[in-house]
């Protein structure tokens, strides 16, 4: 077997396991406690990884480029598009676009989404726009133009060219406080805060590694893991306290996950979340910040983290220019009970872009969500990390992943994709009382409690047999049509059955482990 096979088997379970984890994750309810007031509508845009049309071609070099990202490149231009007039139709308070503007931080392509923010803005005259940069978006020494056929190294842009090309969308406005870094450093320089409407604040949070004072190479070069320095740290804290100070509700976004949203994150996707995410989480929740948007894990997902008694929410928005292809939809709520105390309501919904055009075609995709789908399969991972010379990486991962161990509400310690998965199961009822989270007990229970319980009201197989739950022997029977009968008792299917499925999905995810 070669090596992108056995990589491909690898992460089918991969993506099967983080498939899987995602949907036993519920998205909680938002509720707060905030001074009453008024409302206010955003919008959230993030990863829409842009290349305008006029840096693509129809060429092998470009197709190889296409071949080895998760993005839908070709069509990521008609993709921002379908997205700018789905927001122009919603006509939010606020749109946010939440990091990884464009494909690999091109100067061009900066400028082409600067330009069509610009002219939404004129088109919504009620509407404030904020960018912020993610990962890829400065110092990106793979800048790449495939306007003649070739790839081309094109411009990439500074922290500062960031903020001059986006003038009038966050920077650039007597109105914002911007945060400015310690002399000699750049870290986190294109933090801002501004204050859309009475009531309510926006923090853009800058947490890209882009410069010397950042990377692990001491060198003025993106990479793709996130941090918030002390100084950005005490900045937003103080920010967000005045803010409260005044009653308004804090709303931040930042590309970087801030809080884990799920257990395996930090080992199997670290580079998505900030340095130190734990500490610097608890501070800003301890401040006073309780919503946060994001992208980097590129999911639809939300998720909390107490500090005392406040409460930080994370809420994820997927890539627009990746499967599905969602952008968000908040509204914030603030009014006041019958006791008179202060309430806030926050409601989300995930509307998906659902057409684009082929701009080599012409061709309209009227299916985008089934276009983008059949670009997600272990095949393309695969390539992306034989192509980029990952594999090591991914081994490490695995390693991590293998490592891992969870002890469940009854005590039995289970390890790899198993821990991760029953990591996520509820260990309480909504009563608050205890429940086992282990999986053979779950499956056990639901099949017993579903099968009938004597032969007679039995599950008829046609020309096979029938099948009951035998409650006084605590074990499942099965009646062949023709002659026997056989059963199996809970520990033997806990054992043979669901003991073995995980040993053997283990063992093929962590072949060579």
């Amino acid at each position: 077997m070669n090596t992108k096979s056995k990589l491909t088997k690898k992460l089918t379970a991969l993506l099967i396991t983080i498939a899987m984890l995602i949907s036993l994750i519920p998205a909680p309810a938002l509720f707060g406690a905030p001074s009453p007031g008024n409302s206010l509508t955003i919008a959230v845009i993030s990863e829409p990884r842009v290349i305008p049309e006029s840096l693509i071609s129809n060429s092998t070099a470009f197709n190889n480029a296409v071949k080895v990202d998760h993005a839908m490149l070709a069509e990521s231009q008609s993709i921002f598009e379908a997205a700018l007039q789905r927001v122009a139709a919603e006509a939010p308070d606020v749109l946010l676009v939440a990091g990884n503007l464009t494909k690999d931080g091109e100067a061009a392509s900066h400028s082409y989404l600067a330009a069509r923010l610009n002219s939404l803005k004129v088109q919504l005259p009620g509407t404030q726009i904020y960018v912020i940069n993610g990962a890829k978006d400065i110092n990106n020494l793979g800048a790449t133009t495939y306007a003649s056929g070739s790839a081309v190294r094109t411009q990439a842009v500074t922290p500062a060219e960031f903020r001059s090309t986006y003038a009038g969308l966050g920077y650039d406005d007597s109105s914002t406080e911007y945060y400015t870094p310690p002399a000699g450093r750049l870290a986190g320089s294109n933090s801002y805060a501004a204050r859309p409407a009475p009531g309510f604040t926006v923090i853009a949070i800058d947490s890209c590694k882009y410069s010397a004072d950042a990377t692990t190479t001491g060198v003025n070069y993106q990479q793709d893991d996130g941090a918030i320095t002390p100084e950005l740290l005490s900045w937003i804290s103080l920010k967000v306290q005045e803010a409260e100070g005044r009653g308004d509700t804090v709303i931040a976004f930042m590309h970087h996950s801030i809080v884990p949203h799920f257990d395996g994150q930090p080992v199997l996707f670290g580079r998505t979340l900030i340095d130190d995410y734990e500490a610097a989480g608890t501070a800003l929740a301890t401040a006073g910040l309780r919503y946060v948007f994001t992208g980097a894990m590129r999911a639809n997902d939300i998720a909390q983290l107490t500090a005392g008694e406040n409460t930080l929410t994370d809420i994820e928005t997927a890539s627009l220019s990746s499967y599905p292809s969602p952008i968000r939809l908040a509204a914030f709520t603030k009014g006041v009970n019958a006791d008179s105390m202060p309430t806030e309501t926050v409601s989300i919904s995930t509307p998906l872009i659902t057409q684009c055009v082929n701009p080599f075609t012409g061709a309209t995709i009227s299916n985008l969500t089934d276009y983008g789908a059949q670009r997600i399969n272990a095949d393309l991972f695969a390539t992306i990390l034989l192509d980029t010379g990952l594999l090591n990486m991914v081994d490490a991962l695995l390693d991590g992943v293998a490592d891992i161990s969870f002890t469940t509400t009854t005590g039995a310690t289970h390890y790899g994709i198993r821990a991760i998965l029953e990591s996520a199961l509820p260990a309480e009822d909504g009563a608050g009382m205890p429940v086992s989270n282990d999986f053979g007990d779950i499956i056990w229970g639901g099949l017993t409690e579903s099968l009938p319980q004597t032969y007679e009201d039995g599950i008829l197989i046609p020309l096979v047999g029938t099948m009951y739950y035998e409650a006084s022997e605590n074990r499942i029977r099965f009646v062949p049509t023709f002659i026997g009968q056989v059963w199996i008792a809970e520990e033997d299917f806990k054992q043979y059955l669901i003991d073995a499925l995980f040993d053997q999905l283990n063992s093929v995810f962590f072949r060579d482990k």
